[in-house]
């Protein structure tokens, strides 16, 4: 009797489009929260890729960078918490660089800003449950299966000035 041993290792799936070393590489895998990553709580003028599932469960801005979504990846903002996306519109802005990611989930009581930035490439690029919040400014979603998913009737749509929709589903 011949006895063959086999090592299984698990291979890391490598970001399909990582930052420049300067930039934040975030791997979250199946859920990480943003508080745990010890990252700045504002991102001014970086790269920032993200793979897996980030929740963001304290007040974040991405301001005039590039935000660069792995494919399947995924980004909640948990009840009470802002999430703030300004200027970000170079290089594509909050896109997937190959396969649709799945979107910004806003959870309730939650709030998220997108003003002068560019939301591309998603599954449901904002999904808003019961009474979170949206301040849409300048915001241009793009490529997006569904660009905004809300029901009105309980999404408090704060403001929404001089939105362009192109290839999206509201």
């Amino acid at each position: 009797t011949v006895v063959e041993v086999v090592t299984v290792e698990e291979c890391p799936i490598e970001m399909v489009c990582a930052c420049p070393e300067e930039g934040f590489n975030i791997d979250a895998g199946e859920g990480t929260l943003l508080s745990a990553l010890n990252l700045p709580s504002t991102i001014n003028g970086s790269c920032v890729a993200i793979k897996g599932h980030l929740i963001v469960d304290q007040e974040w801005t991405i301001r005039s960078s590039e935000v660069r979504m792995q494919p399947a990846s995924k980004i909640t903002v948990t009840p009470y918490t802002f999430f703030n996306l300004y200027d970000n519109n170079e290089n594509g802005g909050i896109h997937s660089c190959e396969n649709m990611w799945q979107g910004i989930e806003v959870k309730p009581h939650a709030n998220i800003k997108l003003i002068n930035s560019v939301l591309q490439d998603a599954q449901y690029a904002i999904q808003t449950e019961h009474e979170s919040g949206i301040i849409l400014e300048n915001a241009t979603f793009d490529r997006n299966y569904i660009g905004i998913h809300a029901d009105l009737s309980s999404s408090h749509m704060q403001l929404i000035r001089n939105k362009w929709m192109s290839g999206n589903t509201v």
